[in-house]
């Protein structure tokens, strides 16, 4: 049993992770985990979407998963996509499937 306000590494179905500190509730007579995340937010996870709970301290979750306490990772910007739209506007590409004209 993992100890309310422990901090942990949560991974879930559908390769999503969360760290954050749990704790255990329950909602209309279901038990679920809650993970406080650092940003303030709360989720709630049925024990059937959880893979792995990695316990760690608050420090080590600051040092190996920074992006999830808002330390936003540098993003280059998408080049090239105003061509591509504008190109699907050319109307001389053919609308219709088949039109050999």
């Amino acid at each position: 049993m993992i100890a309310p306000g422990t901090w942990a590494y949560v991974e879930l179905m559908g390769h999503r992770q969360v760290v954050g500190t749990l704790s255990e509730t329950e909602v209309a007579g279901v038990k679920l985990l809650a993970v406080a995340k650092p940003d303030g937010a709360v989720q709630l996870y049925s024990g059937a979407a959880i893979y792995a709970i990695t316990p760690c301290t608050e420090e080590q979750a600051r040092d190996r998963w920074p992006y999830m306490f808002g330390a936003a990772a540098e993003l280059s910007p998408v080049t090239g996509f105003d061509a591509w739209v504008d190109d699907l506007d050319d109307p001389g590409i053919d609308d219709e499937i088949g039109d050999d004209e």
